[in-house]
């Protein structure tokens, strides 16, 4: 089966599981539910209804998100034995979670769908170093460093030594001013008397 089929039938399903807990929520108050949505979630997973809730968005709004931004969000349902969808990834509500944020926010269709797109390529890892090219490569840029190193650790070197030759010129100073404050107090006593 092709992988939009495929894709649309997801988005059907769970378009179906989202109708009915729409509907779930729309009973009287006060009235008795019956639990005949109960399903068990795998671990690491999150059920539609949770979804929702996370997200603070009806199903019918969760049902419309899901539909146009399918591909981005990438919700890989799980299927039992034939049946509908019946949860989500945590990426995936994690996602869809930032649609909700950057819409409420006031970021168009096309916004969202940039910046869906820009987390899902800066995920991608670089391909690892390979070959003597790569070798090499990795090589001049260990010299470089080293040599940036080496260019750092002159430079303190020598802020160093102008601030020790700094610190030796202002304490002659000092001394050289407390001479001449002791000898003005000398020269006034001796006026005195």
């Amino acid at each position: 089966m092709p992988e939009t089929d495929r894709r649309r039938e997801d988005q059907d399903a769970l378009g179906e599981i989202a109708a009915a807990l729409e509907a779930r929520e729309s009973q009287a108050p006060g009235a008795p539910q019956r639990d005949d949505t109960a399903i068990s979630v795998p671990a690491g997973r999150v059920s539609v209804q949770e979804a929702c809730r996370r997200l603070g968005v009806a199903p019918r709004t969760f049902r419309q998100l899901l539909a146009e931004f399918y591909d981005l969000v990438e919700p890989e349902p799980a299927v039992s034995e034939g049946g509908p969808p019946r949860d989500l990834s945590q990426t995936a509500v994690a996602r869809l979670a930032r649609v909700v944020a950057m819409r409420n926010a006031g970021s168009g269709y096309q916004d969202i769908r940039r910046a869906l797109a820009g987390e899902a390529s800066a995920g991608k890892s670089e391909p690892p170093v390979t070959g003597l090219a790569g070798l090499a490569g990795l090589a001049e840029g260990l010299d470089r460093l080293q040599r940036e190193l080496s260019r750092s650790e002159e430079r303190r070197r020598e802020d160093r030594d102008r601030l020790l030759t700094a610190i030796l010129r202002l304490q002659q100073e000092i001394q050289h001013l407390r001479y001449e404050v002791v000898a003005l107090h000398s020269r006034r006593d001796r006026k005195r008397h």
